[in-house]
């Protein structure tokens, strides 16, 4: 993406491991849709003034951070970024976690999985809640796609159809 190669973020931030895990690499993004990039630090305030150094020439920059994370954002080429950075593995960051669910589900599911979720996206919808809403799944949405990691392909296949038969679409008409 665009955006994203001449922002430069990646390079400059490259020794704290920077890591995409945006909807617009899954095909579920829409149009208020932003580039996420999470980051895992060891030290902070190096990692703060780091990200400052590297991202406050871009319009709209913005830092808060507490004692284990840094978040910030800016504007580039009309996309809306964010940079979000801790103290654990990027693996092993929730951030990461639902980003690989959410390439399984799209591989699984396809283009009609994806766009039952950017339906449900315009209706208000953050993705996890979507994906939740759409699979059926009970309690705190961003927790409950989470916990997806842990099943197989066939049970992500299997929840799908308990909830909408052996199509595997619902209809967003």
């Amino acid at each position: 993406m665009q955006a994203l190669q001449q922002s430069s973020i990646l390079g400059l931030l490259d020794g704290y491991s920077p890591t995409v895990v945006s909807t617009l690499w899954v095909d579920l993004a829409t149009e208020s849709s932003d580039i996420d990039v999470i980051c895992e630090f060891h030290d902070p305030i190096d990692f703060k003034d780091d990200v400052q150094t590297s991202c406050q020439q871009f319009e709209a920059f913005h830092i808060n951070s507490k004692d284990d994370w840094v978040l910030a954002s800016f504007e580039k080429d009309a996309f809306q970024f964010e940079i979000y950075g801790c103290n654990v593995p990027v693996k092993q960051q929730a951030g990461y976690q639902h980003f690989r669910v959410m390439q399984r589900l799209t591989m699984l599911g396809g283009v009609q999985f994806c766009e039952a979720v950017k339906f449900l996206k315009r209706q208000g919808l953050k993705t996890e809640p979507a994906i939740a809403r759409l699979l059926g799944l009970s309690g705190d949405a961003y927790q409950a796609v989470a916990a997806l990691e842990q099943n197989t392909d066939k049970q992500l296949i299997k929840l799908w159809q308990n909830v909408y038969g052996n199509s595997l679409s619902p209809d967003t008409t």
